[in-house]
């Protein structure tokens, strides 16, 4: 019987220092990914902001295209009115 509970003692310190142990070498490495995360961060925040600049600018792109297009069109329609208009006075 002492030699049971001898033996729970010797099991019981060596579990204890054996997690003790692995406490401190799993330290540093969730200091890193700590450090890490904070660095994840900051990078997803600048792709965020650049995400939303060019959403902004694509947009803008899309605007000022369509101004243009209605433009041309415009110009087209009036140089066929003013072919329309000289042919017409050219015949009278």
């Amino acid at each position: 019987m002492f030699t049971t509970k001898l033996n729970r003692a010797i099991l019981t310190f060596f579990l204890l220092t054996a997690s003790l142990y692995l406490s401190a070498q799993l330290e540093p490495v969730l200091e890193v990914n700590s450090e890490r995360a904070l660095l994840a961060q900051a990078s997803q925040q600048k792709i965020d902001s650049f995400q939303e600049k060019t959403d902004k600018d694509s947009a803008e792109y899309k605007s000022v295209s369509k101004q243009i297009e209605r433009f041309e069109g415009l110009q087209r329609s009036e140089k066929k009115t003013n072919r329309t208009s000289i042919e017409k006075n050219g015949r009278n």
